[in-house]
């Protein structure tokens, strides 16, 4: 039997990724590069004989490394919202020989329920709520695989994934990750379009629930940070480590916290009374703080130590529960006693 990782790594071999992102690898807007595809079909542990449905088609290139997976005996779904990308994707698996792959137009939220139950559900778009309907075409023991943001502030999405035991989702996991909001109508949204105040000028940005319903209080922070000098990083940090410590950031949930960008640079911080200090995850670690003895920079680092002390834990050893919303479920985090 081969094991999982060769068959992924296998799967990467076979597909033509030129014949579906073009010479430059840009041929549709949103793509994620192959060896992130990868790493979650890993994660999704994908069989041959499986039937697969896959939310957001992109570039059509996921879907064919599904179909090199299932093999000829199993089947892929790849629903789209836009049409355009359905029909592009339809073209080129024909293409490329592969006759296990069905294209379909629709609302990636409703699924195809003609077609279900499927052994596995993947989306590489942001639903606002794990979907009752993905639980419900899921096969019994099978696995879905899906971007979801878990606080409702920008940047703080990751891969969750579970089982599916008597229609509810089971056994769940974080995995580092992040994909675009989904096309739809109703869709909460959590992440960019959640910003509390914005300075478009020096295209910044800084949210938290918080201050959402603050818009003055979160306008001073904002000029605060983006007049603020940048700091050195903490020693031993850069990504994806820095992933790693937004994420439990996240689960700790500190008073104050923020996450906050700045041109190229995000990240996440504290706010204590007038003062703010944010590290960033992306480009670097480099902080981001009001003065060298600001509260919040103090604050920040003894989150940071408290993290260490921790044993520096990651994304995928974060405890997450689902908790029932209207139409599926939330999931929620936390740190390790």
């Amino acid at each position: 039997m081969i094991h999982t990782h060769d068959a992924v790594d296998a799967a990467v071999e076979a597909v033509d990724e030129v014949h579906y992102r073009g010479e430059n690898g840009r041929a549709v807007v949103h793509t994620t590069p192959a060896a992130v595809i990868a790493r979650h079909l890993r994660v999704l542990d994908v069989r041959p004989g499986m039937r697969v449905l896959e939310i957001g088609t992109g570039s059509g290139m996921s879907a064919a490394l599904l179909a090199e997976l299932v093999g000829p005996k199993g089947s892929v779904v790849s629903m789209d919202i836009r049409g355009s990308l359905i029909d592009r994707a339809d073209a080129l698996h024909q293409e490329a020989g592969y006759a296990n792959i069905a294209s379909i137009s629709g609302d990636g939220i409703a699924g195809v329920p003609e077609r279900a139950p499927f052994d596995r559900i993947v989306a590489w778009t942001t639903p606002d709520r794990i979907p009752r309907t993905w639980v419900g075409q899921t096969a019994e023991g099978g696995r879905v695989l899906h971007p979801l943001a878990m606080a409702a502030m920008t940047y703080s999405t990751a891969m969750v994934s579970f089982t599916v035991a008597e229609g509810r989702p089971a056994h769940l996991r974080l995995h580092r990750g992040a994909y675009v909001r989904m096309a739809e109508p109703d869709n909460e949204r959590f992440e960019a379009d959640d910003a509390a105040a914005r300075d478009t000028e020096a295209d910044a940005y800084l949210s938290a629930p918080w201050l959402n319903d603050r818009p003055e209080r979160a306008a001073e922070l904002l000029g605060t940070l983006v007049g603020s000098p940048l700091h050195d990083a903490v020693d031993g940090l850069d990504w994806p480590t820095t992933d790693h410590l937004r994420m439990w950031l996240i689960a700790r949930s500190p008073e104050g916290l923020v996450s906050a960008g700045l041109g190229d640079r995000v990240g996440y911080g504290v706010v204590d009374g007038d003062h703010i200090a944010v590290m960033g995850v992306l480009p670097d670690a480099r902080i981001i703080a009001d003065a060298p003895d600001s509260p919040a920079l103090k604050r920040l680092c003894d989150l940071v130590e408290e993290w260490k002390q921790a044993g520096r834990p990651e994304t995928e050893s974060l405890p997450v529960d689902a908790v029932p919303a209207e139409g599926g479920w939330r999931a929620t985090i936390r740190c390790r006693a």
